[in-house]
């Protein structure tokens, strides 16, 4: 690197008022999507916060009234009335909530955590059985995410190299065209030297710039950026990557020795492809090669196998009864309403029948989002976005294995408490208590940050052997 040229760098681009401006509207943009997504995370925690509140008070509230029965306190005329019962313990009061946690550096991005909730109810209603059908149409966009919500990963995604192609789209084009040139290589300074301080010192003023704006605001918004090394080690090197590999980008179109206009020409061009068209092409490409079932097969599924229950539910019920003698109770104060039966019946059958139809949906959505992940190579920008996706824990595929988790714990939910409903059984306090709360710890796929980083880097050293063999063969007159 020239002393001279970095010297000058500072006094006439650095310090140059249009530069101050693109550099404090950036800096506003970063501190809004890091304010923004803050509120957004804000609010869910809030929300979490009453449920998990509600759900504590509720369990302390009815272990006294269980209790009361339990000790003759109080009595009930028929079943529904004993706060014991274990439909109503299954179906409300032990109602539980499976929430995803919210890792450290979620304020980076949004992801997919505005379509998919990261909270579940876990109780006998049929509405929690079937999940599936709630998400089966937010799973069809594997890279939504670059436009979605604006956050600061997709701000950097989207406007980090339009902000270098701005600064560098004529980093040697305008001095030729202004007849600098001529007299820089009369100084005895290489093209090579000339370009290459120049970009270095744009480098690293504009990428850590962008670092230290976004570590700045995670702190005074209550966000320790640096709680999550491993995930903030990841987002600092794609950032930094990312930004070499635009300002490289930028390097090679001036070696061409073409027009300024040109060169801003071919660099919005490789802008568009790269943030816009390839990641929107990638969509489609995925959904061909890992084809997943469409939501209309699978309601049809189920509203068929619904009405073929309706159709012989008495029929069932008397089987079920033949196959579980056990259940058969014959004092009709300890029972429910015959319709209850049927209607439990008839959804643990449409429950067990239709699961094998939602784990391969779901499996398919799994794989079409791992699919996805291959499919960022062709892509800088997508590389960068799964990465921010991935660190900040609202990646799809971390949904969809959160959702497949949920539908397990619901499924032993139901498992547990619909047999001891059939036969009208009491929970004991004890029994009440040992109800387990279901946790999820989401984790980060290190092998998949590795790759995403690798492929990055992989287009980062062809531009790199692009650039170095254009020097060699850069002449000033042709």
């Amino acid at each position: 690197m020239n002393k001279t040229i970095i010297q000058f760098e500072y006094k006439y681009w650095l310090l140059h008022p249009v530069t101050g401006l693109l550099f404090t509207v950036w800096i506003a943009v970063l501190f809004f999507t890091v304010h923004d997504v803050s509120n957004f995370l804000n609010e869910r925690r809030k929300h979490t916060e009453e449920l998990v509140k509600e759900q504590n008070e509720r369990f302390v509230k009815h272990i006294p009234l269980m209790d009361s029965f339990a000790t003759g306190k109080r009595t009930a005329t028929v079943f529904w009335d004993d706060a014991r019962n274990a439909y109503d313990i299954g179906y409300v009061y032990g109602r539980r909530y499976l929430i995803k946690k919210v890792l450290p550096l979620a304020p980076l991005s949004i992801g997919q955590s505005n379509l998919h909730h990261g909270i579940n109810t876990i109780n006998t209603s049929p509405d929690s059985w079937f999940m599936a059908l709630k998400k089966a149409q937010k799973l069809s966009n594997p890279h939504n995410s670059i436009f979605g919500d604006f956050d600061v990963a997709s701000a950097i995604t989207l406007l980090l190299p339009l902000l270098i192609i701005a600064f560098n789209f004529s980093i040697l084009s305008s001095e030729k065209e202004d007849g600098r040139l001529s007299i820089l290589l009369a100084q005895g300074i290489s093209v090579k030297t000339f370009l290459r301080s120049k970009i270095v010192f744009r480098y690293l003023v504009t990428t850590l710039l962008s670092w230290s704006t976004v570590v700045v605001a995670f702190f005074l918004l209550g966000f320790n950026f640096f709680s999550d090394m491993r995930g903030c080690i990841a987002f600092t090197s794609v950032l930094f990557l990312y930004s070499a590999l635009w300002h490289l980008a930028c390097m090679l179109v001036n070696l061409f020795r073409k027009s300024s206009d040109f060169n801003a020409g071919i660099l919005f061009t490789a802008w568009i492809a790269w943030v816009l068209v390839i990641p929107a092409i990638s969509t489609a490409v995925v959904s061909v090669v890992k084809p997943i079932p469409g939501k209309v097969k699978l309601i049809d599924e189920m509203r068929e196998t619904l009405t073929d229950y309706d159709k012989k539910n008495s029929q069932i019920l008397d089987q079920f009864y033949t196959d579980h003698p056990q259940f058969v109770i014959k004092d009709s104060s300890k029972m429910m309403p015959q319709f209850m039966y049927k209607y439990m019946i008839k959804y643990m059958n449409t429950l067990h029948t239709l699961t094998p139809l939602m784990n391969d949906y779901k499996g398919r959505a799994v794989e079409q989002s791992k699919a996805a992940t291959y499919v960022s190579i062709l892509s800088p920008a997508m590389l960068f976005q799964d990465v921010a996706d991935e660190v900040s824990g609202h990646s799809q595929i971390q949904f969809l294995l959160f959702q497949q988790y949920a539908d397990s714990v619901n499924l032993q939910c139901n498992n547990y408490f619909n047999p001891l409903s059939l036969a009208n059984r009491y929970l004991t306090v004890e029994e009440f208590k040992k109800l387990p709360t279901p946790v999820y710890n989401i984790s980060i796929n290190d092998r998949k940050l590795a790759g995403l980083i690798m492929g990055l880097l992989a287009w980062l050293l062809l531009l790199a052997f692009l650039v170095t063999r254009r020097i060699k063969s850069y002449k000033f007159i042709q």
